[in-house]
């Protein structure tokens, strides 16, 4: 198999093949097997395509946090096979160069040999012979440098005209050569004008280069009938550029709106932390309409390269601003809760003290004002254990105190119903003499001051 049909095989095998469905690795494999192409600039469009799907899938990789040990091992795997593609490209080019300087003296000598034979004397078909030999020895030689390829056509062309209007042959072998001509170039005519049907404007463009280069290395054809058929062809020519021109107008207004509407995706994502949010359930909702801004800036699809690079920097920026606020929100609340948890349990130790004092009415006071200070506090989840703590000793004080107050007027009914029974003793004994009165009395002074 030849180094062009491999090629072939291998572009071939590329364009079945979805990128975005290849792993990190696989798409490493596909830049090695590229790199091995006889022409490097054949799947220069394919290294690029395979490089914008790799760093693509390596930034989502970053932003959904999987493993960056892994993914910049295969990063540096990646720049490795990248480079030694660039490396062959590079060598490539250099080796091109030289080539196209060798057939640029090439083509001068030929179009030197050219001009000589119209200066000889030789008979008909010796001449004719040696004017075939060279346009074969002409078409046979590969490119020159793009700097001298125009000139050195007009000076090809020129002097090919120059030998079939001013040499002196047989008027039957030109006609010939004529027709022949007229033939060649009527069918590149047809070419071109069917060429404006292909749905691919790349291949369409590429095989209008070769139809060009195709018309150039063809002869003349009679005065009469040449500019008729140069602007046959340059008309279907015009079509097709048009139509390719117009591709490419339609597909910048395209990429423009698409960059418009990715900027505006970004936009949004900044309005997001432009006010000030408070609580878990609202940065909630807002990463989950980030969430959604984001797969809709990525369902718009890729710009050019520059725009490209200019929309994924300000999109990378938008979201480092929406996720380094929400990260700053929770490691507040973090503090915040730490600071609250330190109060509450001063809180407690404060009422751990105060639950064991019988200074009713001054620790009831105090109590309350430490019940006021948790309350202003707020409600944090997850510290039931301290609020047990909490109403633990809080119920306990009341409770005694309660309890205090219940067995504190039991006695006092007991009291005031044993008072109310001694006053009617004394009742009863005020009719005995003075003697009898005063022993009695004093006893009922005695027990009196006995009750509490």
């Amino acid at each position: 198999m030849t180094d062009i049909k491999k090629d072939i095989d291998k572009l071939e095998l590329k364009a079945n093949i979805d990128l975005n469905s290849l792993s990190l690795s696989q798409l490493i494999e596909k830049i090695e097997e590229l790199s091995t192409a006889s022409s490097p600039y054949d799947v220069s469009k394919d290294i690029e395509d395979i490089k914008s799907v790799f760093y693509r899938k390596i930034h989502h990789n970053i932003e959904v946090e999987k493993d960056k040990l892994v993914d910049n091992l295969l990063e540096n795997q990646f720049k490795k096979a990248l480079n030694i593609y660039k490396k062959k490209k590079a060598i490539f080019r250099k080796k091109k160069g030289i080539e196209e300087e060798q057939n640029l003296s090439k083509k001068r000598a030929i179009i030197e040999a050219i001009f000589k034979i119209t200066q000889e004397e030789e008979s008909i078909k010796k001449t004719f012979e040696k004017f075939r030999e060279l346009q074969i020895r002409w078409r046979s030689t590969g490119n020159v440098p793009l700097y001298a390829r125009n000139d050195i056509w007009q000076s090809y062309h020129h002097n090919v005209e120059m030998f079939y209007d001013f040499i002196k042959i047989n008027k039957d072998l030109r006609d010939l050569d004529f027709k022949r001509n007229q033939e060649n170039k009527i069918l590149i005519c047809e070419k071109a004008e069917e060429l404006v049907n292909n749905n691919s404007i790349n291949k369409m463009h590429d095989e209008l280069q070769i139809l060009h280069q195709d018309w150039k290395d063809i002869g003349p054809v009679r005065k009469e009938i040449r500019e008729e058929l140069w602007k046959r062809f340059k008309d279907a020519s015009k079509v097709i550029n048009k139509k390719r021109d117009d591709y490419f107008t339609n597909k910048k207004r395209k990429n423009q709106e698409k960059f418009k509407k990715k900027n505006i995706i970004c936009d949004k994502i900044d309005s997001l932390i432009n006010k000030q949010h408070e609580s878990h359930n609202t940065w909630n909702e807002l990463t989950k309409i980030c969430s959604q801004l984001q797969e809709e800036w990525k369902s718009i699809g890729r710009l050019t390269k520059e725009e490209n690079k200019i929309a994924w920097k300000k999109y990378r920026k938008s979201l480092d601003s929406f996720y380094q606020e929400k990260s700053l929100f929770y490691k507040t609340q973090k503090e915040e809760k730490k600071n609250l948890i330190k109060q509450r349990i001063r809180i407690c130790k404060e009422l751990k003290i105060l639950e064991k004092n019988t200074e009713w009415q001054l620790t009831t006071k105090k109590i309350i004002k430490l019940q006021k200070e948790w309350k202003s506090l707020g409600y944090i989840r997850k510290e039931e254990e301290i609020c047990k703590e909490f109403h633990k000793s809080c119920n306990n004080f009341f409770d005694k105190k309660k309890l205090y107050y219940h067995e504190l007027k039991q006695s006092e009914e007991k009291n005031n119903k044993l008072r109310k029974e001694l006053l009617d003793d004394v009742n009863k004994i005020k009719n005995n003499n003075n003697y009898i009165i005063l022993e009695n009395i004093n006893q009922v002074i005695e027990k009196w001051r006995k009750f509490g």
